[in-house]
């Protein structure tokens, strides 16, 4: 009778967090945006704006603006918070946090000009984060003479990179197209993550001491490719409009899951299962304007739209679920999110230099059930160029969300507040091709 308890409180932990280790959780942003630090102080309105490597990732069509050799590189640091909270057993309420950094992206440039003027590239980025870590006690009397004390860790690391390949061309003075392959590959760039689900469970008996360990390791690694497909219209010199589409595709996943059990008589059981899925990833589109109120100062909007009910899941019976969840996809609501964001550049020239102040404002929704989760942020930058020779970018970005993903795990009145601080790093050199001097843009 004494063993009851203890295992009775393991059955109610995993019910309780296990399902939530399996699930695909991108902590940044979910949105498919792009890379740079010049277009993250600009809060993302970057659409119309690029006018180097980056361009692949936001609007390929872009391209054909980059008029000399260009060697791009751009280093990201992100800090994140996330105060979790459990309305109905507050003993679980915790506060996760990760810092982070990586390479965001790499990237070259070779325009050329043949009847047209085009350009192609060759780039690596970085574009979902999967890093969390949360880590809390969840202490409970199971009655007057036994109480539980466990310690629950989950650590998740990872992410998901592309290698693509880019071209622009202009079709006339005012049609440019564009267009960009992204590999995502793990056998070309990191695309897996791990998630460790780790519980420690001691249970105190009339001062006997009953211990229980539980160990799962979970690890993915992420395969398949797509395209961006762009392209540009300038209506004068002063207005310009485009649109961007990032196809939905087919990625297969693989996993392998790995299970410690330490019993309270120290009797270790393992166990190591194998499996692959398919995941459909959802189709993304946008529509963006660029404005030129004076010649050094520019305002750029860009709407973009996700059908995240186009996400989903297909597990090896064929039963199809909501990734986020794992919930079957007929018992969940999920509609598209949209995107808004809104930045300003203004160019300070001084003597051969250029000093470009930015400012930017975001509104980045989630995907949920029933409702999408709202995020919002605010962004700013400065840089320094030298035309032709090199350019360096600096950009912080504060993105936050409160009372989010109330959904999971809904029966213990789970939400979360999270903030997000982002500080992307960038230079790039310029290598002359003479081609500026008929430019037309």
């Amino acid at each position: 009778m004494k063993l009851k308890p203890p295992i009775l409180s393991i059955v109610i932990t995993l019910s309780i967090f296990s399902g939530v280790a399996n699930a695909f959780e991108i902590p940044s942003s979910f949105n498919p945006v792009g890379s740079g630090a010049r277009a993250l102080a600009m809060g993302g309105a970057y659409m119309n704006v690029c006018s180097d490597g980056t361009a692949a990732s936001w609007n390929p069509a872009c391209l054909v603006r980059v008029k000399d050799y260009e060697l791009a590189m751009v280093y990201s640091f992100v800090h994140r918070k996330e105060n979790n909270y459990f309305s109905k057993n507050e003993s679980l309420s915790n506060v996760g946090r990760i810092s982070q950094s990586d390479a965001n992206f790499v990237g070259a440039v070779i325009p050329f000009k043949w009847q047209r003027q085009m350009a192609f590239s060759f780039s690596y980025q970085h574009l979902y984060d999967m890093s969390r870590e949360w880590d809390f006690w969840n202490n409970r009397s199971l009655n007057q003479d036994v109480f539980n004390r466990e310690h629950i860790t989950e650590r998740q690391k990872g992410g998901l990179t592309a290698v693509s390949l880019a071209y622009g061309v202009q079709i006339n003075t005012k049609l440019t197209l564009g267009a960009t392959l992204n590999f995502w590959n793990n056998d070309l760039s990191e695309n897996k993550w791990q998630q460790i689900f780790h519980s420690r469970s001691k249970l105190i008996d009339q001062n006997k001491i009953i211990t229980f360990e539980y160990r799962q390791i979970d690890q993915f690694t992420f395969k398949g490719h797509n395209f961006n497909i762009g392209l540009l219209y300038r209506f004068d010199s002063r207005f310009y409009a485009g649109a961007v589409i990032k196809t939905p595709f087919c990625a297969t996943i693989q996993s392998q899951r790995d299970t410690l059990r330490i019993s309270p008589t120290g009797e270790r059981t393992e166990n190591t299962e194998s499996s692959a899925y398919d995941l459909d990833m959802p189709l993304s589109y946008g529509l963006g304007f660029m404005m030129y109120i004076t010649n050094r100062f520019r305002l750029s909007f860009d709407a973009y739209c996700t059908r995240w009910d186009q996400f989903i899941q297909t597990i090896k019976t064929g039963e199809e679920q909501f990734p986020l969840t794992n919930a079957p996809i007929d018992e969940v609501d999920i509609d598209p999110t949209y995107q808004f964001r809104l930045g300003t550049e203004y160019l300070y020239e001084y003597k051969k230099y250029y000093i470009p102040v930015r400012i930017g404002i975001l509104y980045d929704p989630a995907p949920s059930d029933g409702n999408p989760d709202e995020f919002w942020g605010i962004s700013c930058g400065i840089g320094l160029t030298k035309n032709h020779r090199y350019s360096f970018d600096i950009a912080y970005q504060y993105r936050y969300g409160n009372d989010i993903q109330t959904v999971d795990l809904e029966h213990l009145g789970f939400s979360q507040d999270i903030s997000e601080h982002s500080v992307y790093v960038s230079m790039i050199f310029y290598w002359g091709t003479g081609m500026w001097e008929n430019d037309e843009d």
